[in-house]
């Protein structure tokens, strides 16, 4: 999530860094693509779900339905908005494979979604409004041209402490909001473990969570 909400206030800065000034122009597609990969990983999940028990009837379905809807509004909208406009179908798909997902899930498996199921999308949102706040200031800090190996270099130390930033932020306001639930201090804390930090690390960052 943190990623994509960079990737979103950041687009014409990222598109420029690896590809150029040829094409900034496709910053809005980005960040409108963006936004939708950031709804689409909410719901990675249940296609695990549906995946792990082999429901490949209702995997095809989903994939059918929300493919067909993207096309769809791709011949709608890319010859009055361009690229802009195939990445609002994206993110329509995107929208539809979630709702189908869950419509699924609770057809064949009795799943449905509790309260803490947008438990994230506060502090989401919050992450969001501050990397726009702060895009200003990243703007002076990036070099005025990034086409040599140096501009290069600076801008993407800036944008990687950048999407740095974005995780502690993300990190800290959910922690704050009460966001992480026991489970996910014991899983965190074993993986921690698994992944070969200290122990005492590992039992106060599950501490905090």
């Amino acid at each position: 999530v943190p990623v994509g909400l960079t990737m979103m206030a950041f687009s014409k800065e990222i598109l420029l860094l690896f590809y150029g000034p040829d094409y900034a122009s496709g910053a809005l597609a980005l960040s409108i693509f963006s936004a939708g990969m950031v709804i689409s990983a909410s719901s990675n999940i249940l296609w695990l779900a549906l995946a792990g028990l082999r429901m490949i009837k209702a995997e095809l379905l989903i994939a059918t339905a929300a493919g067909a809807l993207n096309i769809a509004l791709a011949f709608a909208l890319v010859p009055s908005f361009g690229m802009a406009g195939a990445a609002t179908a994206s993110v329509a798909g995107f929208i539809a494979s979630s709702l189908l997902l869950l419509h699924y899930c609770g057809k064949l498996l009795s799943y449905r979604p509790g309260p803490n199921a947008l438990r994230l999308a506060i502090p989401s949102a919050l992450t969001l409004a501050a990397l726009l706040l702060l895009r200003p200031i990243l703007i002076i800090l990036l070099p005025e041209s990034s086409e040599t190996m140096e501009g290069r270099a600076i801008s993407l130390l800036a944008i990687g402490i950048l999407t740095a930033a974005s995780y502690a932020l993300f990190g800290l306001i959910a922690i704050l909001s009460g966001c992480f639930t026991e489970e996910d201090a014991v899983l965190a804390e074993k993986a921690l473990s698994r992944a070969g930090a200290p122990p005492s690390w590992a039992a106060k960052i599950a501490g905090l969570l």
